[in-house]
């Protein structure tokens, strides 16, 4: 694809407008303050194993597989900033559930609630922030402008992590869970300040077409264009199995007897191993736009997956606590990554189609995600935790290098 990025422009009022509420809402959203505490609250107070804490993680992607979709044509057919509020509100909402919830039934309910609601605001935001620059001409520079988002996302997560230790010594891990949700909430309030950016078929007056109409061509679109197909495939499985050394790191951390409910100074220490995971999302949030640049969308993408892919024989190698940086440098793969893979969706990809095939990509990762938690989540009640990412490093070489291969092959065929 050649230079795709620019440097920065001066923008219109209206397009600096809904970039900057773009940008609050990941900030405010990216304070997930009990997400480096969720699952000592599932063990250490509701008393769950490890194999329940699986189980209502695979309610949570059973639901984003169910949702992602529909819900993506429900942003090209009413709008991606109601599908954003909507989001918002039901994801705070579940989230409250989560942290009163006094039963398991309950507590897979609110998981459940939280992949719908979350299959809302993943076609929705891409599309929405793609479009805005569309319809400025700026859609060159979309991994520049969602990366800053990221990366403020991130930063914000960062403020949250520092917070979640010292809080879950003061209020304990329920009190840290409460308050999250009510930042989620303030998300969809954020959300309803955005403007709705024009469509492909808004532009030319045309009718909004039928929601099964849309719902059937974003599938066929992905099924349909090889490139497509198989970056959805690739990425999937290789974002997922990329997640989880920082989905379990809390459990790390466990083993160590390193926890934040000893007091506030034992908070602090908790809290601080945290950092360098987020400082490594946050640089690599930053990294996608020089990475498209450089070596355009279909080179960056693999690119900054090896890195992750690098880092994980680490990670399966080793157990001490020296390999924190291996864990940052596969989150700052897997926030470099996803940027780069949204933009090359994008650019082939009609307006009028993208936040159902975006979709289509964000049920493709529910879909890995699933399988990834399943195959590893319930090994650690079992075997060491090293050893469990030693099976999801089978995963990523087994699956993800020959899909990375079909897609290579793909991408040149395409172009011939």
């Amino acid at each position: 694809m050649g230079r795709l990025i620019r440097g920065p422009v001066r923008l219109e009022r209206s397009l600096s407008r809904n970039i900057a509420v773009f940008y609050a809402l990941q900030v405010v959203t990216g304070f997930f303050i009990w997400a480096p505490i969720w699952i000592l609250y599932l063990t250490e107070s509701r008393g769950l194993s490890l194999g329940q804490v699986a189980a209502m993680e695979a309610a949570l992607s059973v639901a984003v597989i169910a949702g992602e979709v529909p819900t993506g044509a429900v942003a090209d057919r009413w709008g991606r900033r109601a599908s954003l509020a909507l989001g918002w509100f039901g994801y705070g909402g579940a989230a409250l559930l989560f942290g009163l919830a006094a039963s398991f039934p309950l507590l897979v309910l609110s998981f459940a609630a939280m992949g719908l609601s979350w299959s809302l605001v993943t076609g929705a935001a891409p599309a929405l922030l793609y479009d805005t620059l569309r319809a400025h001409g700026e859609e060159a520079s979309y991994e520049l402008y969602l990366g800053r988002a990221e990366a403020g996302a991130q930063a914000s997560a960062l403020a949250a992590i520092m917070l979640a230790g010292p809080l879950a010594s003061a209020a304990g891990f329920q009190g840290v869970v409460l308050a999250g949700s009510f930042t989620l909430i303030a998300g969809g309030c954020v959300a309803l300040l955005l403007r709705e950016p024009p469509r492909g078929d808004d532009a030319d007056g045309a009718p909004r077409r039928r929601y099964l109409a849309i719902l059937r061509e974003g599938i066929a679109i992905s099924a349909r264009r090889r490139p497509i197909l198989w970056l959805i495939c690739f990425a999937s499985i290789s974002l997922a199995v990329l997640e989880l050394p920082g989905h379990l790191f809390q459990l790390f951390l466990h083993d160590r007897g390193i926890l934040p409910d000893e007091g506030l100074a034992d908070g602090a220490l908790f809290s601080a191993w945290w950092i360098p995971l987020t400082a490594g999302g946050l640089i690599g949030s930053l990294l996608a736009a020089p990475l498209t640049s450089r070596l355009g969308d279909g080179r960056a993408v693999p690119a900054a997956l090896a890195i992750g892919l690098a880092a994980y024989f680490a990670i399966a190698a080793s157990d001490h606590l020296a390999l924190v940086a291996a864990v940052a440098a596969a989150e700052a793969s897997r926030s470099a990554a996803r940027p780069i893979a949204y933009g090359y969706i994008n650019r082939r990809v009609d307006s009028a189609r993208r936040a159902t095939v975006l979709s289509v990509f964000e049920l493709a990762m529910g879909a890995a995600w699933f399988t990834v938690i399943l195959a590893v989540v319930p090994l650690v009640d079992r075997m060491p935790l090293q050893s469990a990412h030693g099976v999801a490093l089978i995963v990523l070489c087994s699956a993800g290098i020959p899909l990375g291969l079909l897609w290579t092959r793909a991408q040149r065929n395409a172009a011939a």
